[in-house]
């Protein structure tokens, strides 16, 4: 599904170079770092693994100024909001920041915090009594609905606003969204050390 990923699928202003980087690197290590999908996945398997793309451009360093895309925000507010709690989380930054983190470390992470952020997405639209949302993010090809027909883009936007105003609600009263970001930033270490030592033969 990597192979699948286009320039179009980015949520951020970048050039086709990061789109050959994260495919060159999920062959390489897609064997060691899977991600599982099931019928209550928020994500579709494709969409998925443009998530864990777009995740990858956005840990890229600082420095590197990696932008939005403003034509895109509009359609992906859940996608802004999220963005924006990973730029303001002291863990995220400091990965971000540190002179070590290798294109390999970012993957990792990228992959980890799909799998987790997925898993939450659900977890908290389930308890809104959101199912209906799920089943129908899962039958849509989200990362181009902002190139869909106003009939069928009416109905996610709404999709968009509820999921928002849940993210924003869950963010603002309790802590467990960072829990999950550090939880993800200690496993990419500890499995990104075993990677550059050749000791991981295992899946995550």
């Amino acid at each position: 599904m990597y192979n699948q990923i286009t320039f179009e699928h980015s949520l951020f202003f970048i050039n086709e170079q990061y789109v050959f980087d994260f495919q060159q690197l999920a062959e390489k290590m897609n064997p060691l770092l899977k991600i599982p999908i099931d019928d209550t996945s928020y994500y579709n398997m494709k969409d998925m693994w443009i998530s864990a793309f777009n995740f990858w451009v956005l840990l890229h360093r600082e420095e590197e100024d990696i932008i939005e895309s403003f034509d895109k925000i509009l359609y992906y507010s859940s996608n802004h909001i999220m963005f924006n709690a990973l730029k303001n989380d002291y863990y995220i930054n400091y990965f971000r920041s540190h002179p070590d983190t290798t294109l390999e470390h970012i993957y990792i992470l990228s992959i980890l915090l799909t799998k987790q952020i997925n898993n939450w997405y659900v977890k908290i639209l389930k308890i809104a009594n959101q199912r209906p949302l799920i089943k129908r993010n899962q039958q849509c090809h989200y990362y181009l609905m902002h190139l869909q027909s106003k009939e069928l883009l009416q109905p996610f936007m709404k999709d968009q606003a509820i999921l928002v105003k849940i993210l924003i609600q869950h963010l603002n009263s309790s802590n467990e969204f960072e829990l999950l970001v550090k939880k993800c930033c200690d496993e990419a270490s500890f499995f990104y050390q075993d990677f550059i030592n050749n000791k991981s033969h295992q899946t995550l």
